[in-house]
């Protein structure tokens, strides 16, 4: 689990989406904390380690990744397009995992 997060992690270098919102390296986060929430299936100990490692990743605290998730629950208007870029995101993820566009 820790190894999918890492790998996950090193996607987010590349260059994807930079103009879309201020703050990409959120969506990066929400993506794959979503990705690990789904590989690690019902095992809560899992999920919690990889959430764990990759906010440590973020260098985010959890109080500080509820401020903003929290900031976009209360503004409707950036809400959409922020679970927007989540969903193109992850399949950007899903995309590099079956090695298409680029062939990596």
């Amino acid at each position: 689990m820790i190894a999918t997060a890492m790998a996950l992690s090193a996607c987010q270098k590349e260059r994807w989406g930079r103009d879309k919102v201020e703050d990409s390296g959120f969506v990066d986060l929400v993506a794959q904390l979503k990705l690990a929430t789904a590989v690690c299936g019902g095992d809560l100990a899992k999920a919690n380690e990889a959430r764990r490692v990759l906010l440590h990743q973020h260098a985010m605290t959890p109080e500080s990744f509820h401020r903003n998730y929290r900031y976009l629950m209360d503004h409707p208007e950036n809400w959409k397009a922020f679970h927007e870029q989540v969903v193109e995101r992850l399949d950007f993820y899903q995309t590099k995992a079956k090695g298409g566009q680029d062939g990596h």
